[in-house]
């Protein structure tokens, strides 16, 4: 956000980071949020594929590289340098896409931040 009005939101576009789809298959990365991983699926996320994003976003500890969110920024800063991660060269706005309860919204922006398409339908 940027200085603005009192109540007036304003999005600015940024460089996303993302996994670079000649190294990794999407399917073999991602994972839910790390809330809601237990132990056994994190062991099975982890076996997925040696860059799924658990190891990111719920690191475990490591006892000879210290604190374990150090070793998941290392981690991080690896992926990056090896373009297992990449970032985008220019800065934009992204569809995010949520669903819950049977119902998908997908929202698209402008480069003014304008909502451009709203999509809401019943999943099967």
């Amino acid at each position: 956000m940027t200085d603005s009005a009192a109540g007036t939101l304003q999005l600015l576009p940024f460089r996303a980071v993302r996994y670079n789809p000649s190294v990794s298959d999407l399917a073999a990365v991602i994972a839910p949020p790390y809330d809601v991983i237990d132990e056994a699926e994190q062991q099975a996320l982890e076996a997925k594929d040696p860059h799924n994003v658990v190891r990111l976003i719920l690191p475990r500890d490591v006892h000879d590289a210290g604190d374990r969110y150090v070793h998941a920024a290392q981690t991080f800063d690896d992926w990056l340098d090896d373009a297992t991660l990449i970032v985008d060269e220019a800065p934009a706005l992204y569809v995010y896409q949520q669903s819950r309860a049977g119902i998908v919204v997908q929202h698209l922006l402008d480069r003014d931040q304008r909502i451009v398409a709203q999509a809401f339908e019943l999943s099967n």
